[in-house]
């Protein structure tokens, strides 16, 4: 290493070496370079001091021009005796204070600026507006609206629309007075303004000139001793009165219109009147006096403790007599034995247990007893149809009919019913309901309605049993009467399969031991057709439910396994020209990254997210990174190795690809600048496109030009 007392340089420039102490001083009039220039005593420039690097000082620099600086970085405090200007960015730590007075100071933080004095908050602005005081709302912008039209909570209004707003609505529209009013002395309102209370359904307020509206959307209540009205009353809605109201010898208390109304025309008497008709709706009427009806008097029963004189016609529907009812209709009938000719004789023989002979015209007569009807039986016939109608019928031997036997009570056998080939069993009014037998097959068709089997009997099921091809019966499934009502069970026994399609070409079965699916024809497709919604495959592990397998319907079918995968081999394709297409491979879904350009190169950083990628830099070239399948890392995912296409063409197919950099490229041609990095990420699969197999390296190369 050179050691020189003094050094002078009188040509253009001069270059030191590597490592020279000089103990005096340098004196030049051209240029002197150094990598390195470390003065351990002052150094004095006369003329322009251009350094390409940094300058590092422990003491105090004194610039009689001016400072030319990209970047100054001071630890300590700075004092300038003159002005500072400053043409880029000012950048501050925490706070700017004033000389002596540290409580008079100007605060920064993340997007916020707070002005202080004393200590205190006066005005601070952030993102969401400007605040006075420290507190409260904030203020976003000043407005200029006369309608006050955006109702906002953070606008000032400007004093032109202030008072606009005043001045068109001041004096007119509803008055709302809070707390109580003592007013002295008369107050005048608008015609169309109001004195409202709680809400604005509670109004006092004069409607038209010479009438005071008192308007209540339930009731409005006047407590006084005494209510003196000297002119008419119009009542819309109810009255609730407490105490006795008086109306005068000539007032009527009216309803709806003049032709309704309550009065007295004369002492002693009240009169109700009604232009069409008067309802009294009470469960008992107690009237004293007599009733003198001019008209019909209809009510829905009428009972008459006394007698009744009618002078008119008695005209009834029904006609009972003591507790009997006259089902005949009598108008000015006089009935005798000619017009009872055809009528049947009833004779009464109490309630007697014997076996009446049956008579249908007076007077008949014939074995050894009278022939009459019991009078408490319910034999009836209809000549007219010639049917006879009982409760029940008792038949020793057989009955025949030529024709239909109808009853409308319930028919009991002692023996079986037999009915022949093709015969029908009918059920139902419109025969909905059809058993029958065909002389080789049996039929139950239903015609209206749902058809139901129940088996009402607790706890018991319903078996289908058939032929088991040996002349036995074998029980095919069966439904289980016993399970709950939330959970019904069909149960098929080992060894039934249950075969779908023509030729059995699904099988499900169940042979004791294992359960099988087998498919004979076509693909086996388990669809879930509800939107959004997986396939779970779930199993039991040692005693415990585990779900081994999840099908994400609303991923596109992404299969989440719960633990280790065995795949003995992995087929992938070239994905498409598509960019960020992926043609199978390693993709994950993490780093929060929005506004990502599918086909690019990131790489993970620090902070969590994905970046874009730059052999310029080890920082931006040496760890984790993927090909963007998306503009967001979390939805579309990050390839980190497999088939897709870049944005733009990296080279030819089969070259090796290195990261460029260019941010986020890929490119055919190592990088060979100072400070590159040289790190092999895969191979070109099209030559126009972009497809590539991406398969990044974990080593790199950092280059020394």
């Amino acid at each position: 290493m050179p050691n020189w007392k003094k050094v002078v340089i009188s040509g253009s420039s001069a270059k030191l070496a590597n490592e020279t102490f000089i103990s005096g001083h340098i004196t030049a009039s051209g240029i002197v370079k150094a990598e390195h220039l470390f003065s351990t005593d002052d150094a004095q420039i006369t003329d322009d001091l251009e350094v390409g690097g940094n300058i590092d000082l422990e003491g105090n620099i004194d610039v009689n021009g001016t400072s030319n600086l990209d970047v100054v970085d001071i630890d300590g405090a700075v004092d300038m005796a003159s002005t500072l200007t400053v043409a880029g960015n000012l950048l501050i730590a925490s706070n700017l204070q004033h000389v002596g007075d540290d409580n008079n100071e100007i605060s920064f933080g993340t997007d916020t600026q707070d002005f202080r004095t004393n200590n205190s908050s006066r005005l601070d602005i952030s993102n969401s507006g400007i605040r006075l005081g420290g507190a409260n709302a904030r203020v976003t912008t000043i407005l200029d609206e006369d309608a006050m039209g955006s109702d906002s909570a953070t606008s000032l209004a400007t004093q032109q629309s202030i008072k606009a707003y005043v001045d068109a609505n001041a004096g007119s529209g509803d008055v709302t007075l809070s707390g109580t009013q003592t007013f002295t002395g008369a107050k005048t309102f608008g015609t169309n303004t109001k004195l409202a209370f709680r809400d604005g359904a509670i109004v006092i307020f004069s409607s038209t000139d010479g009438q005071l509206d008192i308007d209540a959307d339930d009731t409005v209540q006047i407590a006084t001793t005494t209510l003196d009205i000297n002119g008419a009353v119009d009542i819309s809605g109810t009255t609730a009165l407490g105490n006795t109201v008086t109306l005068a010898s000539t007032k009527k208390l009216q309803f709806r219109d003049t032709g309704l109304y309550i009065n007295s025309s004369t002492d002693g008497q009240l009169d109700i009147v009604a232009d069409t008709e008067i309802q009294i709706a009470a469960t008992t009427i107690d009237i004293n006096g007599a009733i003198n009806a001019s008209g019909e008097i209809i009510a829905a029963s009428l009972d008459i403790s006394g007698n009744a004189d009618i002078d008119g016609t008695l005209e009834a529907d029904a006609i009972t007599v003591n507790g009997t009812s006259l089902s005949d209709t009598i108008s000015g009938t006089t009935v005798t034995n000619a017009t009872n000719a055809a009528h049947v004789l009833i004779t009464d023989n109490e309630n007697t247990n014997e076996h009446n002979q049956i008579t249908f015209i007076e007077g008949a007569a014939g074995g050894t007893a009278n022939r009459g009807l019991e009078a408490d039986g319910h034999l009836t016939y209809n000549p007219s149809k010639g049917l006879v109608i009982a409760p029940n019928f008792s038949a020793s031997g057989e009955i025949h009919a030529a024709g239909n036997i109808t009853a409308s009570g319930t028919g009991s056998f002692v023996g079986g019913v037999d009915l022949l080939d093709n015969n029908y069993l009918n059920i139902g009014t419109g025969d909905d309901l059809r058993l029958y037998h065909n002389a080789t097959d049996t039929f139950i068709d239903n015609e209206t309605g749902h058809l139901n089997i129940r088996n009402l009997a607790d706890d018991k099921d319903i078996i289908f049993g058939c032929d088991d091809g040996s002349g036995g019966v074998e029980t095919y499934f069966f439904l289980d009467g016993s399970a709950g009502s939330d959970k019904p069970i069909t149960t098929f026994p080992d060894n039934s399969k249950l075969r779908f399609g023509s030729g059995g070409d699904l099988v499900l079965l169940h042979d004791a031991t294992d359960s099988k699916i087998t498919n004979n024809v076509g693909d086996l497709i388990i669809d879930s057709a509800a939107n959004d919604k997986d396939i779970i495959f779930k199993g039991t592990d040692g005693g415990a439910d585990i779900t081994a397998l999840t099908l994400d319907m609303s991923a596109a079918g992404k299969a989440t396994f719960n633990n280790t995968v065995v795949i003995p081999s992995l087929q992938f394709k070239i994905s498409s020209t598509t960019h960020g297409n992926s043609g199978g491979g390693d993709v994950v879904y993490f780093g929060s990254t929005t506004s990502m350009t599918a086909g690019q190169i990131y790489y993970y950083n620090a902070s969590g997210n994905w970046a874009l990628t730059d052999a310029d830099a080890v920082a931006t070239a040496d760890g984790m990174i993927g090909v963007a399948l998306g503009a967001a890392s979390d939805t579309n995912g990050v390839m980190l190795r497999g088939m897709t296409t870049l944005d733009h063409d990296p080279g030819t197919v089969g070259d090796p690809l290195f990261l460029s950099t260019t941010a986020g490229k890929a490119t055919s041609t190592a990088p060979s600048g100072n400070g590159d990095i040289v790190r092999v990420i895969g191979y070109c699969l099209g030559s126009i496109n972009g497809e590539i197999y991406f398969n990044p390296s974990g080593t790199f190369v950092e280059v020394t030009a």
